[in-house]
């Protein structure tokens, strides 16, 4: 089984090649999102330990935000790349620069061919979350935006229409199947779902996360 990785980072080379050197393979993609606002000798010294290897491809750097829909958008980069030009993946996960795989990548590769086609996504629902964390930022649905490289949040409160109603938030953390992936891409209700919690803060813990249709 082939699998894509998403690697989005912006600092500390040790502890990139680090990771690195733990999920790369010659027979798996890995997709590098470098922080447009990182430093030009952190860039420099990724891209010269990468080289020339053919299974990598570098995104158009964006300046990241913390809790801003920067990251829900480089996610999105990342699965079109991966499904324009590449059609033998199955699964792609995603990973920060801040983490590092606690099982051996074979071992995570068996553990996805004996669930495959299950997609991994940690979810939970609203009404849970209520119980679990009262002041989570989320249940308010406050209108957040991005300005002057921040995430700033109001308190106007953030109005869902009925018909897609976020009613789940998730994990920053995904295994997704190609599949999965290309339907993302082509669902009217993708772009539809984007615009809706663009303006809350922390989208991508909403995006992906499921929506109740009524």
């Amino acid at each position: 089984m082939r699998i894509a990785y998403l690697l989005m980072i912006h600092n500390n080379f040790d502890q990139v090649k680090w990771i690195i050197n733990a999920i790369y393979t010659n027979d798996d993609y890995l997709i590098i999102h470098i922080d447009k606002k990182a430093d030009y000798i952190f860039a420099q010294q990724i891209q010269q330990y990468i080289g020339n290897r053919p299974n990598v491809k570098f995104l158009t750097p964006r300046r990241m935000r913390r809790f801003g829909r920067s990251i829900v958008e480089t996610e999105l980069q990342a699965i079109r790349v991966l499904v324009d030009y590449y059609d033998d993946w199955k699964y792609v996960v995603n990973f920060s620069g801040q983490d590092y795989p606690i099982k051996p990548i074979n071992d995570i590769r068996a553990k996805l061919i004996a669930e495959w086609p299950k997609n991994f996504i940690e979810v939970i629902a609203f009404s849970k979350m209520a119980e679990r964390d009262p002041d989570d930022a989320h249940l308010a649905r406050r209108l957040a935006f991005e300005i002057f490289g921040t995430v700033v949040t109001t308190r106007i409160r953030l109005p869902f229409p009925r018909t897609v109603d976020v009613k789940y938030k998730r994990s920053q953390w995904f295994m997704l199947t190609r599949d999965f992936c290309k339907w993302l891409l082509s669902d009217p209700a993708t772009r539809q779902i984007e615009n809706l919690v663009r303006y809350t803060s922390t989208p991508d813990e909403l995006f992906l996360s499921g929506v109740d249709n009524e």
